[in-house]
């Protein structure tokens, strides 16, 4: 029976070293500016205006920092505190139905990337919406996927940026928003120690079924 019982530790051992690494990575700091443009192949600016069916549009962020804050369960959400991806207003009336490309970047400072550029760019369009003589944005595909690393915590793997579809009406003002959300790979050395104590555990496995 002792053995038996030790053939089932060992096995289900085994089934926890082969599940899913869930493990709630430590807190991140996210901080990054945000620029946008309107149309097909246009020039990212952290100003830029169009006039789309009537409706004059306007696009501002700040000069240096947008967002920032820290992840909590590997998310930060990008409103009220944490700041936003720049604002939209709306200052004439749309009287055509009509549509236009409109796209982010967003340039993080923390985390970094591996490569030189760590930027994400989430492609949208923006279509008049004559209800209410505004606009609505939409995001499709609403993420952009970067590798980083975050030297504070010693941290890498891949963010996921993803940004909210929004409505603005005619004299309205809004602020983009959207969440961050880090995946974080374990290091060498963890994986490594899985691979010893798993081999390990194959070992006293094979021990024990030739005792019984």
């Amino acid at each position: 029976m002792t053995r038996v019982r030790a053939l089932g530790g060992a096995l289900v051992l085994g089934a926890l070293l082969f599940a899913p690494m869930n493990a709630q990575a430590a807190s991140i700091e996210i901080t990054g500016n945000a620029q946008a443009c309107f149309g097909d192949g246009c020039t990212f600016a952290e100003t830029a205006s169009i006039v789309i069916g009537g409706a004059t549009l306007t696009y501002f962020s700040n000069s240096a920092v947008d967002f920032l804050g820290y992840t909590e369960d590997d998310v930060l959400a990008i409103s009220g505190a944490a700041g936003n991806f720049g604002y939209l207003s709306v200052t004439t009336t749309a009287k055509q139905a009509v549509n236009t490309a409109f796209s982010l970047l967003l340039t993080f400072i923390n985390p970094t990337s591996p490569t030189a550029t760590f930027e994400a760019a989430i492609r949208g369009t923006i279509t008049t919406n004559l209800n209410t003589g505004g606009v609505f944005v939409s995001f499709d595909p609403s993420v952009a996927t970067v590798p980083f690393s975050d030297s504070a915590t010693g941290q890498s793997g891949m963010m996921n940026v993803y940004a909210n579809s929004i409505s603005v009406t005619s004299g309205g003002l809004t602020n983009l928003t959207g969440f961050i959300e880090t995946e974080s790979v374990p290091e060498p050395a963890t994986l490594m120690l899985l691979g010893l104590g798993f081999t390990g555990l194959v070992a006293r496995r094979r021990k024990l079924l030739e005792r019984v």
